[in-house]
């Protein structure tokens, strides 16, 4: 990502574009209205409002002046604009003094507007042969990597810009040179030290040295000469520097103008290096002139003189152009020019004792920020100003006008750790700001004109305050966090050095903050936050930072495994051995030839330094590839579980779970797949900010209300002062504050007006937005993937019949018999729609009428019912209101809950109705409940599926796409952890597609993670390009070739010659191909880069990549391409491990419920190693998997399923199956094996009933009318159902393993006291049994298996079940019922009578009162048991 060359940034210092704008322009530059960069004209456009932009151009404007106001000074582009135009409010009266813009003093012809240069008159060490030391600019990318470039003072073009800055620097010297703070500079009688407490908080302290102020002893203006004549003599030497800091580089470094001693303050030659930025400022011919004269007043002061700044005395406070961030920034971009200068005042005190910046505060730090009008720059670039102002009131003139101001509270009081990332905030007005009277009525001027604009602005945005308040109610508005998140993409993980590991691991620190991360003795993750520093503040300020909490920890399972590790100091590579040489055209004495070259040596010795890397130690506190494993799968949960947190406190936004549960999948999927290297190493991320949506998930945009409702419950810190208390609990800003509105004009502008010019606007805090409000017998619903699965199963097709709001599912030998046609008219009869055949309206009523009629025969009866795509609009009308149903949304599901209750928890199911027609996620999650849990206990209630909403692909450009080898594919085959597939080398996400599939479900399920293009090719021939077309918004990366590290040799791994091809360069595995490159149509625009790499092609540049010196290093540029990675190398063919059959057997699938581990699932066919973990657990759906459970842990015999493995399950080969292993293992094939894993949580399922809404009685019979006897029709609708309908081979698919293990944990957890009744109760109809055990259902009582009855046995053999919490186990022990067949559970079920239902129901209902209720409550781990309600039981032939 390179710097944008267009807009503004061609004027101006911008840096690189972080987070990148959809627009590619700056973050500078100015939009909706656009501004001229270089006559600063507003564009004004012809209508007087501006249509509202799109969700990401919004996206892309309150971003970018989010950067605007940080950057320069709490200003936006359009206002700091304003304040640069010095001539549009500079008074006529005062411009001649300020500007000189006429004749001040009368004397014509004379240029007052630039300021005059008398070298001549300078102080000595000012002149031109103190400027010995030429510097040279090595090849770098800023000079196209081939040429060096000499800095010299000799260079008239270069002397003649210097000259200009050295008489400003001389006038500001001797202004100043009787003034308090000269005094006391030049005068050691000044000084006086102490002990104090540095960094604050800490409880060490240091001896520092300040001035006295006032000072004690005052020279006259001759000793002060005198004096610093003496102390600089000849003992200065200028010089340039390229780096943004010399010696001890940084990332952040910013010091531009550093004065090294050489040796020594007090004897040596003292060194000033000048960063050649600003000459490039001055030198460029786009630099605007504005840019030029504020570029004359250098970078920003970082170090105080013996605590008190200079700038600060003078000025007040130190001064600063545009500071972009990135590492070295200035030395990347091409000038330094900025808009408008500003003033800081630094509240350092967390620095330690060595350095002297300002006197350490004790109390709350606050960053303020002042930005100066361009007026004062101008003015001290005119030769009048310093003639007839300076020369008249003094140095009293050189303080800036500090109208407007900015300031941050970098810490909460009695919490002296600063917040990572403060907020921005707009300026506000100074209230008593009083300007001095040389330019009073000019800042007058540019009070009123910048009001105006801001009332202009309002104007013509008015969509700006509810748009802008509901993108600060989203974790988009975390400007910072997303810069970090870039660069990780852009640079950290793609360079993967130490330095980059260094710099992520500190982005973890700052997003976790004020959280610390750590691994405990048993090898777990631990994390913590002191109370000391935070206390609960994280729950008050900051809401939204919750989400870049939980993208922290996922960061942190991302990073790799490692022991705490420190890299020393060192030099980067290809250094040049003289940067510095004396210049030849100056004659030297040879005193001062030998202090130069002392000054050049010592500058050579601290060049460039790389400081030394620290690591932490992390995910590996025992070097044991299970607790590597254990600690990134904690990490990847922690960041579920934060997650769950930002959208209980925060508003949830369209598309962003999605996103970030894709992640949480992926990572799960890498690590897993990171076995053969003990799960150590570096893994992608996987993560990127989607489009801003402007939305929540349920479609709603909200505005400034919901804003202000955000710090309502706020508890302000005591003794800070906070306008806006939404803004900190945001961490944004109030629009309608910065947009000063409301306020008026300061009282300083107010003289000479009748009365307010500018009426403020009303309170829109009492602005009242209007809101737009918003049983039947059980039957299945079915998808339209499922609807083509069962016509296939049936072997003929259906027909959909709509009723109502349903849309039933007919047989078509169903609606034949009723309509008494034949089966081939019956499609006659239907037309074609989304979900499949659709019967015609004139069939439908004659279906009805036929099913109505009391008549032999046998009636047509509906198989079940449609999950419809249904809109939020659609499920917010059915809120159970005036007999419409009650329907939620839970993800992407719709439930029909109207006649839902919750039996075993009684608030589970207000929960559920506390959102009609609404998404009750975050009340469930608030109350500790699974989602996902809750999805699966409430499957059988969906009815519908919500349609996605329309927007961009998943993928943002050709370059944001993943890349996916066949083996990581393959970890993409369930729709737990994301299910993809391949056509054409192109990879779908068709998670949720999988249910609208209108070629069924089966046949993806059983193919997904895989390339699919034959099978495609198959079923797809005539509509080919039509259907790719329409896949195009599931793409989300390319399929690549994986290519094997070692060839497939017996003896050992032997390095595959032909990895890297001669048109390709590998870099960290990855194979780029730069002949693809060439071919495609990016090539001109990367043409010079083709040429640069040229010198890699056929090598692995992995290590050259990692030492390069910069961010736009050709290495780096070429890693980010990465839509022309073609191959990536992993260590296969002998790089497999060896495992034994003793090991073997440890991979049995089992769970160990004390230990809360659960191993791997792995077997064995012809010598290969099959990981079917992930099969095991998410697999079920697929009838292959279930039928390896008897072989987990051992050899497959059956010869069906090792074709099944040679055919579809060589991705999944992990291990070489030896009787022995050889001494060493052969090359890289030396695993620790060791199968355990965290098992699954455990959720409590709550039992649910199905109640039908009671129907209207029917009245008696007339005298003349037939009593309503059972008729052949009813008796042959039962017989029809129970010959058809109630078959589980037919519509139900075969049990998971999952399921069998819930079940049975169901029924164990059914006969507790707390969840139906007391101790010990039984039912008067079941012969002994639990009456608190919940009735099966029909479909229950067929399901249980031979492995079910084992699992039975173990469990009652062990008597009693372990129960945490403080009763005794023999208080908690339950008797359980004899060991009855499936018969005579069936006959069970036939005994139960109505009354004894009753007495369940009742039970369940009075068990609140029974004290083991409480005490059952509290278990850590809760099965979960789902139930529904059929009604009574029904008669069997």
């Amino acid at each position: 990502m390179s710097i944008p060359k267009q807009g503004w940034a061609k004027h101006y210092c911008v840096g690189k574009p972080r987070p990148r704008r959809t627009d590619g322009l700056s973050w500078i530059d100015p939009v909706f209205p656009a501004i001229d960069p270089v006559t600063l004209h507003l564009d004004d456009p012809s209508p007087a409002r501006i249509p509202q932009p799109p969700p990401e151009r919004l996206d892309d404007l309150y971003t970018s002046e989010g950067q605007q106001t940080n950057k320069l000074f709490g200003m936006r582009t359009w206002e700091a604009a304003l304040l640069a135009q010095a001539d549009v409010y500079t008074a006529a009266d005062e411009a001649p003094r300020l500007a000189g813009t006429a004749d001040a003093g009368g004397d014509a012809g004379r240029d007052a507007g630039s300021i005059e240069v008398r070298e001549w008159t300078w102080f000595p060490f000012w002149a031109r042969d103190r400027w010995v030391i030429d510097f040279t600019v090595p090849p770098n990318w800023t000079n196209t990597w081939t040429t060096a470039y000499l800095w010299s003072a000799q260079d008239p073009a270069v002397w003649a810009v210097l000259r200009e800055a050295i008489q400003l620097a001389e006038n500001m010297l001797r202004s100043c040179l009787l003034t308090p703070w000269f005094q006391s500079l030049v005068n050691p009688a000044n000084y006086q030290s102490g002990w104090k407490e540095v960094p604050l908080g800490s409880g060490q302290k240091g001896n520092l040295w300040w001035m006295r102020s006032p000072p004690a002893q005052l020279l006259t203006a001759e000793d002060t000469i005198q004096q610093l004549l003496r102390v600089l003599g000849q003992r200065v030497f200028w010089t340039f520097n390229d780096k943004a800091r010399q010696a001890n580089y940084e990332p952040d470094g910013i010091t531009h103008g550093l004065t090294v001693p050489v040796k020594g303050f007090v004897t040596g030659p003292i060194a000033i290096f000048i960063d050649v930025l600003e000459m490039r400022t001055l030198l460029e011919p786009m630099t605007t002139e504005r840019s030029r004269k504020s570029a004359l007043f250098g970078p920003l002061e970082n170090q105080s003189e013996l605590g008190h700044s200079w700038e600060t005395t003078t000025f007040g406070g130190k001064f600063s152009t545009v500071i972009t961030e990135e590492s070295a920034e200035y030395f990347h971009t091409t000038t330094g020019a900025g808009l408008i200068v500003g003033l800081m005042e630094w509240p350092l005190y967390w620095d330690n004792h060595q350095w002297t910046f300002d006197q350490p505060q004790d109390f709350t730090a606050a960053f303020t920020r002042w930005p100066v009008p361009g007026l004062w720059t101008q003015s001290l670039s005119s030769q009048a100003f310093w003639e007839y102002l300076v020369g008249r009131f003094g140095a009293a003139c050189l303080r800036a006008p500090k109208m407007l101001s900015a300031t941050l509270v970098l810490g909460d009081d009695g919490y002296p750790v600063p917040l990572t990332y403060p907020r921005d905030k707009t300026t506000r007005w100074v209230a008593d700001f009083a300007p001095a009277q040389h330019h009073e009525k000019s800042l007058r001027s540019l009070a009123r004109e910048l009001h105006a604009r801001r009332q202009k602005y309002t104007r013509l945005r008015p969509w700006y305050v509810d748009t802008f308040s509901m993108w600060q109610l989203t974790p988009w508005n975390g400007r910072r966090y997303r810069e970090d998140l870039t660069w990780l993409h852009d640079v950290g993980f793609v360079r993967r050095n130490d330095r980059q590991e260094a710099n992520a691991q500190g982005i973890v620190q700052r997003w976790i903050h004020p959280y610390k991360m750590g691994m405990n003795s048993n090898g777990s993750l631990a994390v913590w936050a002191s109370p000391s520093h935070y206390g609960n503040v994280q729950r008050q300020v900051g809401i939204t930072v919750w989400f870049w909490r939980a993208l922290g920890y996922l960061l942190y399972a991302a990073l790799p495994a490692r022991l705490p590790k420190m890299t020393p100091v060192k030099k980067p590579r290809g250094a040049q051995t003289t940067h510095w040489t004396l210049s030849p055209g100056v004659p030297l004495s040879a005193e001062q030839r030998q202090d130069a070259e002392d000054t050049i040596q010592a500058a050579e010795e601290a060049r460039w330094e790389y400081p030394a890397i620290w690591l932490l130690g992390r995910h590996n506190s025992k070097d044991v590839p299970s607790a590597v494993r254990r600690a990134r799968l904690e990490a990847v949960q922690l960041a579920r579980d934060t997650y769950d947190t930002f959208e209980s406190l925060c508003v949830r936004p369209a598309g962003l779970r999605h996103a970030f549960e894709t992640a949480c999948d992926g990572m799960q999927v890498r690590i897993e797949a990171d076995r053969r290297e003990g799960f150590t190493s570096w893994l992608d991320l996987g993560f990127d900010m989607p489009p801003y949506p402007g939305t929540t998930e349920d479609g709603q945009a909200l505005g400034i209300m919901e804003f202000w409702a955000a710090g309502k419950g706020w508890k302000q810190p005591g003794g800070i002062g906070y306008e806006d208390p939404a803004g900190e609990v945001l961490r944004g800003e109030d629009p309608t504050i910065n947009m000063q509105t409301g306020g008026g004009l300061p009282s300083f502008a107010m003289r000479g007006l009748a009365g307010e010019a500018y009426a403020p606007a009303g309170d829109r805090r009492h602005r009242h937005r209007h809101r737009r409000s918003r049983p039947r017998a059980m039957m299945p619903y079915f998808t339209p993937a499922e609807l083509y699965d069962h016509a296939e199963r049936f072997g003929e097709p259906l027909v959909l019949v709509e009723d109502g709001l349903d849309l039933e599912v007919y047989r078509r030998s169903a609606v034949s018999r009723a309509l008494g046609v034949a089966r081939d008219e019956v499609l006659a009869l239907t037309r074609r729609t989304f979900y499949g055949r659709h019967l015609t309206r004139e069939a439908t009523g004659r279906l009805f009428e036929v099913e109505e009629e009391e008549e032999e025969g046998h009636p047509a009866l509906a198989i079940g019912r449609v999950a419809r795509v249904l809109r939020e609009e659609d499920v917010a009308l059915s809120d159970g209101r005036d007999g419409r149903p009650l329907w939620i949304r839970l993800h992407r599901s719709v439930f029909d809950v109207t006649d839902l209750q919750c039996v075993s928890e009684t608030k589970l199911t207000e929960l559920l109705r506390s959102v009609p027609g609404g998404d009750p996620s975050r009340n469930l999650r608030d109350q500790g409940y699974s989602l996902d849990e809750i999805r699966k206990s409430l499957a059988i209630w969906r009815i519908g599926i919500l349609a996605a909403a329309a927007g961009p692909g998943a993928v943002a450009d050709r370059h944001s796409a993943r890349t996916f080898t066949p083996k990581m594919l393959r970890g993409h085959e369930f729709r737990e952890v994301g299910m993809y597939v391949a056509i054409d080398g192109r990879v779908y996400d068709i998670t949720n597609y999988v249910d609208l599939h209108p070629g069924g479900l089966q046949v993806l399920v059983e193919n997904a993670g895989r390339d699919v293009t034959a099978l495609f090719d198959q079923y797809h021939r005539e509509n080919r390009d039509l259907i790719v077309s329409r896949l195009q918004e599931l793409y989300i990366g390319n399929l690549i070739e994986q290519r094997q590290q070692y060839q497939d040799d017996e003896l050992e791994g032997t390095a595959n010659r032909d990895l890297v091809r001669p048109h390709e360069i590998m870099i960290d595995r990855s194979v780029y191909s730069v002949q693809a490159l060439r071919e495609s149509d990016e090539y001109e625009a990367y043409r010079d880069l083709v040429e640069q790499v040229s010198p890699y092609l056929g090598t692995d540049a992995t290590q050259d990549l990692k030492v390069e010196d910069d961010d736009e290093a050709p290495l780096l540029q070429l890693a980010r391409l990465r839509a022309y990675i073609v191959a990536t190398v992993a260590r296969i063919g002998q790089g497999l491990p060896e495992m034994e059959r003793d090991e073997l057997q440890m991979f049995d699938g089992q769970a160990d419920e004390v230990r809360d581990v659960q191993n791997d699932s792995f077997v064995a066919s012809d010598g290969m190693v099959y990981d079917l973990t992930a099969a095991m657990r998410f697999g079920s759906a697929n009838p292959n998997y279930p039928k390896f459970e008897p072989f987990l842990g051992g050899t497959v015999t059956d010869q069906e399923l090792k074709s099944y493995l040679v055919s579809h399950c060589q991705d999944l080969i992990c291990a070489v199956l030896v009787k022995k292993k050889r001494p060493g293992g052969g090359g890289g094939r030396v695993v620790k094996w060791d199968p355990r894993r965290p098992a699954p949580r455990n959720f409590k399922m709550p039992i649910w009933t199905d109640q039908p809404r009671t129907t209207k009685k029917r009245s008696s019979p007339a005298d003349d009318e037939i009593a309503p006897y059972p008729s052949a029709v009813r008796k042959a609708r039962g017989a029809l159902r129970d010959e058809d309908f109630e078959r589980e081979d037919v519509f139900r698919p075969a049990p998971s393993r999952n399921y069998l293990n819930n079940l049975m944990a169901s029924i164990k957890h059914g006969a507790r006291p707390g969840l139906g009744g007391a101790p010990g109760a039984r039912s008067e109809s079941s012969g002994g049994t639990l009456s608190c055990v919940p009735r099966p259902t029909p479909g229950q009582l067929q399901r249980p298996t031979s492995e079910l009855r084992r699992r039975t046995e173990e469990k009652r053999a062990s008597g009693i079940r372990r129960v945490s919490g403080s009763h005794s186990v023999a208080e908690l022990a339950v008797k359980r019922p004899e060991k009855s067949s499936t018969g005579d559970v069936e006959g069970t079920r036939e005994r139960q009578t109505s009354a004894g239902e009753r007495n369940a129901a009742r039970g369940v209902r009075d068990s609140s009162s029974e004290p083991q209720r409480t005490a059952l409550e509290v278990l850590p781990k809760r099965k979960l048991l789902f139930r529904a309600d059929d009604g009574p039981p029904k008669k069997k032939r």
